[in-house]
């Protein structure tokens, strides 16, 4: 074991929760995770004090590390500190809400949509920490298929909070490219029935239905759509690394 040192954050992978120290003495990268942090979530560059400790494998490993330099983050930060969620899911939340409310507001969409999306996305909350509880203790687990269904079914904003709050299935790239196409395709199923009750209104009713669709589809299924293509991207690159000699 090595005595407290100081250094900074070399590299961060938030959504895994670790990355490596670059010693202010210089040598080898230090490896860290998130729960040697004492307090706070570390940001690329930013000063640490630490104890680096040999693991059994020979590796240099990171304990009681302290943020040096602490500034106040910035309002997403402080959010995600807070409640467990990233950046594109405050931002994809913070849509679904006031988009649901504009249409409601407009008279494109029933109130009772809000409350399909809340209730469903309770249970998909709950089941994601059902088959979190049995990942830990090695119990028979729910199939993928099956949190693809409730998402699919309405509870997507469920299932994005689980994954972030509860660090469940929050790194597994092709699990997220399905479960964002879940969300691409509820946002266009929305549409199908925006555009049947356009058919059956008229005039002013048929002009609010499209400002509805155009207000709560719209945004969600852009970031949706952009996020899983990137899922897919790293997924056939993760595959493409691994063939490659």
């Amino acid at each position: 074991m090595k005595g407290r040192q100081e250094g900074t954050i070399k590299s961060w992978n938030d959504a895994r929760g670790f990355g490596f120290i670059a010693p202010a003495e210089g040598g080898r990268a230090v490896f860290a995770h998130i729960s040697a942090f004492e307090s706070g979530r570390p940001r690329m560059a930013q000063r640490v004090r630490f104890v680096a400790e040999t693991s059994a494998d020979g590796r240099l490993r990171a304990s009681k590390v302290q943020l040096l330099d602490v500034a106040l983050p910035p309002a997403s930060e402080r959010i995600r500190a807070a409640t467990g969620l990233d950046r594109t899911s405050q931002l994809v939340l913070a849509l679904l809400v006031a988009c649901l409310a504009a249409a409601i507001g407009l008279g494109g969409l029933p109130w009772w949509i809000a409350l399909v999306y809340g209730g469903l996305s309770g249970l998909t909350f709950l089941v994601y920490a059902a088959d979190k509880s049995s990942a830990r203790a090695g119990a028979r687990r729910i199939s993928e298929s099956t949190l693809h269904l409730l998402a699919l079914a309405g509870g997507w904003p469920g299932a994005l909070v689980a994954q972030q709050v509860l660090r469940h299935k929050s790194s597994k790239t092709s699990f997220l490219a399905v479960y964002w196409a879940t969300v691409a395709l509820t946002a266009r199923a929305v549409r199908c029935w925006c555009c049947r009750r356009e058919g059956r209104g008229s005039g002013r009713g048929r002009r609010r239905c499209r400002d509805a669709f155009t207000a709560i589809t719209g945004p969600v299924r852009g970031v949706s759509e952009r996020v899983g293509a990137e899922s897919i991207r790293m997924q056939w690159k993760i595959c493409f690394d691994r063939a490659s000699p």
